[in-house]
């Protein structure tokens, strides 16, 4: 389930009664879970009765142009780093793994659909075309499209909601300028992605190493800390919970 919100702290046109967030959810629900980029069987517990749910919540806080890439992107990334517990399923009874036992287990994705967003301006001198157009862009645009493209060369999403009309050969180039797109973005996502996959085997080794030293010493375990009065309370250690 994808949630889009957009408020006035994003820009003073918006309401909360806007259609602006209910396009967007529905463009981001087209380019990921429409064009199948997420494994359902793995979040499958057991068929037909149990299963992990997924809710991305997109909120803006600064509206300057192009929020259907901006959002897509965004919902993309955070499915690419959420973690979802472990869990062991045996007969009718699940149980699920705190991460103190068991390493979160990340979610499943066949291909990353990149959008992006073309607005069309009408010229003497012929038609012209801006790829991730600004806010003044877009207010000027005789017509704003998006196209979703992955790096398989699979076309995910397109959306055109009225405006001038595009000829073939215009969007056959609108068709290159997102392929490149798509590859320089996906190669962007990832590399950062392995970057924060290696700092987090770095905590965990660190940790590790300092749980065997305290172990081989003989070191009490630290004690949990404690609330003090007028302070918010500390959240407790998470236990395993058996459905």
């Amino acid at each position: 389930m994808f949630n889009v919100d957009v408020s006035a702290l994003a820009s003073p046109a918006f309401d909360r009664a806007n259609k602006a967030s209910v396009e967007i959810a529905r463009i981001i629900e087209r380019c990921i879970k429409e064009s199948n980029a997420v494994d359902l069987e793995t979040l499958c517990l057991i068929a037909g009765q149990k299963v992990w749910g997924l809710k991305v919540d997109v909120r803006v806080c600064n509206y300057e142009g192009n929020m259907i890439d901006c959002c897509t992107l965004a919902a993309l990334c955070a499915l690419l780093h959420f973690r979802r517990p472990d869990a062991t399923v045996v007969g009718s009874s699940i149980t699920i793994h705190p991460e103190t036992d068991r390493h979160p287990i990340p979610v499943t994705l066949h291909h990353l659909p990149i959008s992006s967003t073309f607005a069309l301006f009408s010229t003497s001198a012929g038609p012209v075309v801006v790829v991730d157009p600004s806010l003044p862009e877009e207010l000027t645009a005789t017509a704003i499209f998006t196209i979703a493209t992955n790096s398989q060369r699979n076309v995910c999403c397109l959306h055109k909601p009225g405006g001038a009309a595009i000829s073939h050969e215009l969007f056959k180039q609108c068709m290159a300028m997102s392929l490149k797109r798509t590859d320089a973005l996906t190669s962007y996502v990832k590399g950062c992605l392995d970057e924060i996959a290696a700092a987090r085997a770095a905590a965990d080794r660190a940790l590790t190493e300092r749980s065997g030293l305290e172990e081989e010493l003989g070191l009490p375990a630290p004690a949990p800390p404690t609330e003090k009065p007028g302070q918010f309370p500390l959240p407790r250690p998470r236990q395993e919970n058996t459905l």
